[in-house]
């Protein structure tokens, strides 16, 4: 009984610990992109080539998650957007976050 008590807890830490490295690979992901395509670009102001959802697929997520993380961003200060529109608003502060 015990060892099963053991490997329920081990599960639960695993489980636990793959939601938070998901969690900071999507943030990672979407800062990685929005940052090259403002390379690419040669400006702060970005349109977005394909649909949230498309987006979310490419990274491999849920537009949903897409667009939590567009909103943590927002509130950081670190983009501003409406629809596929964007604006980085401090480059280094979205390279730093997420590095």
């Amino acid at each position: 009984m015990r060892l099963l008590e053991l490997n329920a807890k081990k599960q639960q830490e695993t489980e636990h610990q793959a939601k938070f490295l998901m969690m900071e690979s999507v943030e990672m992901w979407l800062a990685n992109y929005l940052l090259d395509l403002a390379k690419v670009s040669g400006t702060p102001y970005l349109q977005l080539p394909m649909a949230l959802k498309d987006l979310a697929t490419f990274i491999g997520t849920t537009p949903e998650t897409i667009s939590r993380k567009l909103k943590m961003l927002e509130d950081k200060g670190l983009i501003e957007h409406a629809g596929k529109s964007f604006k980085i608003l401090d480059v280094e502060g979205l390279e730093d976050a997420f590095a």
